[in-house]
């Protein structure tokens, strides 16, 4: 008779009921063939699998073809064969296709036994919709059992493919607004070029223990399919062994010691992070304006620093020296990743002082001497007032200026390409040490279309425009006012605007577009497309007559085209620092100071006198007869830009030029 007992397991201390048998003969065949029954099934074999890793991008483009692999260990009993359709296959969800297919196989005749890992290497293609996607895998026999380990699950990126390089005219900082509503923007301006910022001390927050990437990859996931330019800020909040000390903003500069090793640590995780996401940035500059960092940092002879710049063991001699020794190291970690990367030494504040340059031009002498390969562009920045437009605030350095120091410094003929520059409608007398006289929305159109014509044409290989969506900081804030779409203000700050000093006040209207974002618009859809490597400068300045006329000549899609405008404020004396005249009375006591339209019109009415007096008729010689399309590149307040055809006569057309400029186009 058999009889049941609990007994206690004392190995795990659980309580179970196993049975104490008293056995007959046939009690011990039933516990026989238990035994054999259970033996054979202990002895047949088992698939397992634990997963080694992985490598796959983080990003990608949407339908392009990407090598990725996946590694697997074999941790059963039984051996991997191609005939026992032993496979990789695809999860999250099962059986997906995302990538185009569901299955990896083995090789043919491949066998992987016990204690062997494999290493699947295969092509994937992106999805062609943008978006995120799981990319996630799983060992199975088909036909039998999924076993062992998945993958870890990798959340790609599906982004659309990089713009056409078609046009070198770009934005500069544009995200004032949210990522999303900032590309609708970028894209319906027709904009393939991005300029913007990796800061240091949004992504090293704790001093080297952790990095953290966050706000980054947020805003990348929006850059990533236009063509960019990232300045790299080294300035740090973490006081390491051997840093300077800028005190005005109270953050650090690696120099020397445990803060360059610093430096080198985190710039090599950040160039990692960048390349394991795929991002399109083609262009880094080492940090910008970089007199603002190291003359306050470098100065113990308060202010003194400069008189000693080209003197061996100044102050000025060890700041450039400090910046040059950081552009080689940053230079050789940058390429290491991304051998082809274009890099930026320098980048000139706009309305420097003349004394400043020596600063710069002793660290282009300097990596003349120990890395000149570091020197692939200049960039320097370009803001002032619309009458100003080939020229930089202050100091009034001209283009041939910058052209003339890298000839100095021994970087003749090295590309120049302008990050920063813009200008201001209405006006603002508390911005600080500018004071922002009264510009129309016309005005700054004008200065936006020459300023990017004048310079492309001379040379200049990329030129950004400093930002879309107008993000006031404070009344006072230097560059409020300067950008192409109205924000409200002053939603959103406490201070209240005084129309004696600041216009509009307020600003009633938020969202609406200025006359230069349209401009901006033409610009790339019109102008920023043709060669203007071979441009031809057909007259540039004062002619013999004593006007002063730009006429420019490129081709586009084959067909020879013009450019031309006159600067009618420098004929008709218009002058912004005075600002007197009826140009004031305007916008003095104005009955309605938020109204900037009304003031705009106005001021150009109070212009008019003298620009219908004055304007002049140019000569384009085309060659040929027929007619021409001539399109005034500024419109009116209802988006539509004023266009009319004109005889071809002798192969020759008079135009009479006007406030806007205009974009002429040959009809065959």
């Amino acid at each position: 008779m058999n009889r049941r007992k609990k007994i206690v397991d004392y190995k795990d201390g659980r309580s179970f009921n196993k049975t104490k048998l008293t056995l007959g003969f046939f009690g011990m065949l039933i516990l026989l063939a238990s035994c054999v029954n259970m033996a054979g099934k202990a002895s047949e074999p088992s698939n397992k699998s634990v997963f080694v890793s992985q490598n796959v991008p983080n990003a990608m483009i949407a339908g392009e073809t990407y090598v990725v692999s996946v590694t697997m260990k074999n941790t059963g009993t039984t051996t991997w064969t191609t005939s026992g359709e032993y496979k990789l296959g695809s999860q999250n969800p099962q059986d997906n296709r995302i990538w185009g297919f569901g299955r990896v196989e083995l090789k043919q005749n491949e066998n992987i036994p016990p204690g062997q890992t494999k290493t699947f290497t295969f092509s994937v293609t992106a999805p062609a919709n943008p978006g995120n996607y799981n990319f996630q895998w799983k060992m199975l026999r088909e036909h039998v059992e999924w076993f062992g380990d998945y993958t870890p699950n990798v959340k790609v990126s599906v982004v659309l493919p990089p713009k056409p390089l078609k046009s070198p005219f770009g934005e500069n900082n544009p995200f004032a607004d949210s990522g999303e509503k900032t590309i609708l923007l970028l894209n319906d301006l027709e904009v393939n070029w991005i300029t913007d910022h990796f800061k240091r001390t949004q992504i090293d927050k704790v001093c080297g223990t952790t990095l953290d990437f966050t706000e980054i990859d947020e805003k990348m996931k929006q850059y990533h399919s236009f063509h960019s330019w990232f300045i790299l800020n080294m300035e740090t909040k973490c006081p390491y062994a051997g840093a300077m000390r800028e005190p005005k903003e109270k953050v650090y500069i690696p120099y020397q010691g445990e803060s360059l090793e610093a430096w080198e640590t985190y710039l090599n995780a950040v160039m990692s992070h960048v390349k394991n996401n795929g991002w399109n940035i083609k262009i880094w500059s080492i940090d910008n304006e970089q007199k603002g960092l190291y003359v306050p940092a470098f100065d113990e002879n308060k202010n003194k620093i400069l008189d000693g710049c080209g003197v061996p063991n100044t102050e000025c001699d060890k700041a450039a020296e400090a910046h040059a020794n950081l552009v080689a190291v940053s230079t050789l970690i940058i390429r290491k990743y991304f051998p082809d990367a274009k890099i930026v030494p320098i980048g000139i504040a706009g309305g420097t002082n003349e004394e400043d340059y020596l600063f710069y031009e002793q660290i282009l002498l300097k990596l003349k001497v120990s890395c000149p390969q570091c020197v692939d562009y200049l960039d320097y920045h370009d803001f002032n007032r619309f009458t100003g437009y080939e020229s930089n605030y202050g100091t009034s350095k001209p283009l041939s200026y910058f052209k003339g120091l890298l000839e100095k410094t021994g970087f003749s003929g090295t590309p120049i390409i302008i990050k920063a520059g813009s200008t201001h409608t209405g006006k603002n007398e508390e911005a600080g040490e500018r004071v922002h006289p009264y510009q129309t929305e016309r005005e700054q159109a004008e200065y936006l279309f020459k300023r990017f014509v004048y310079h492309t044409a001379n040379d200049v290989e990329l030129i950004f425009y400093g930002g879309i969506t107008e993000d006031f900081q404070a009344i006072d804030y230097l560059f409020g006012q300067n950008q192409l779409i109205y924000d409200g203000l002053p939603d959103g700050i406490k201070e209240k605007c005084d129309p004696k000093k600041t216009l509009p006040c307020p600003d009633k209207n938020a969202g609406v577009k200025k006359l230069g974002y349209h401009t901006f618009k033409f610009l790339n859809s019109k102008v920023g497309t043709a060669d203007w490597k071979n441009a031809e400068i057909i007259q540039q300045g004062y002619n013999n007559l004593g006007v002063s006329t730009n006429v420019y000549k490129v081709t586009n899609n084959g067909k020879g085209m013009y450019i031309a405008w006159w600067d009618w404020a420098k004929d008709c004396n218009v002058d912004l620092d005075t600002d007197t005249g009826c140009r004031v009375d305007c916008t003095k006591n104005p009955a309605d100071p938020s109204d900037i339209r009304a003031m705009d019109k106005c001021v150009e009415q109070c212009d008019s006198a003298c620009v219908d007096s004055k304007k002049p008729t140019i000569t384009l010689s085309v060659g040929h007869s027929g007619s021409v399309t001539v399109t005034e590149a500024i419109p009116d307040y209802s988006s539509t830009f004023k266009s009319y055809t004109q005889k071809v006569v002798d192969g020759k057309v008079k135009i009479t030029l006007g406030k806007n400029p205009i974009y002429v186009e040959i009809l065959e």
